[in-house]
């Protein structure tokens, strides 16, 4: 199976074929082995080449916003064409929060411009902090939080128009 997606400005296409209990996923280089194992409705495990990674999720659609060792990824399924490309590389512009927890800092406000890659906001849940990035170059339209707040997977912190 043939599969795209897109991180901020960044695009992927894998080919993803079940090997027994794993999967052998190709990067377009590279064969990785690849282990999931799902711990709860917004957790799981994930064991790439040998490396265990706890990932924790919340999935709106066909976007995923991931949080990995302290660092969150907001993903999106891209529908391909025949040749495998992508289309439609629009960017989501809501910034989730990746799990429940607390707003640790906010780091921008409205009518800031960031760039891609730019921390927005830092979250601590299961005692870690994350950092919420921009996807890609835009103006910061809303903050929906504050430090101290508490929120809930998958809620809108923040707004961002990109350019």
């Amino acid at each position: 199976m043939r599969v795209g997606l897109r991180t901020g400005e960044r695009h992927f296409v894998f080919d993803v074929q079940r090997d027994g209990p794993c999967y052998r996923v190709h990067d377009g280089s590279v064969d990785h082995q690849v282990r999931a194992e799902i711990v709860d409705a917004e957790s799981l495990l994930i064991e790439i080449d040998g490396t265990r990674h706890h990932v924790t999720f919340v999935q709106n659609g066909d976007t995923f916003c991931l949080a990995i060792a302290g660092e969150s990824y907001v993903l999106s399924r891209q529908q391909l064409t025949a040749a495998g490309r992508h289309v439609d590389p629009i960017s989501s512009p809501d910034i989730l929060a990746p799990m429940p927890g607390k707003v640790i800092q906010v780091l921008v406000q409205p009518g800031n411009s960031v760039a891609g890659g730019d921390p927005l906001l830092i979250l601590e849940a299961m005692k870690m902090e994350t950092r919420l990035l921009a996807e890609g170059p835009g103006i910061i339209e809303a903050v929906n939080v504050n430090p101290g707040d508490l929120v809930e997977g998958g809620q809108v912190l923040a707004v961002i128009k990109y350019t």
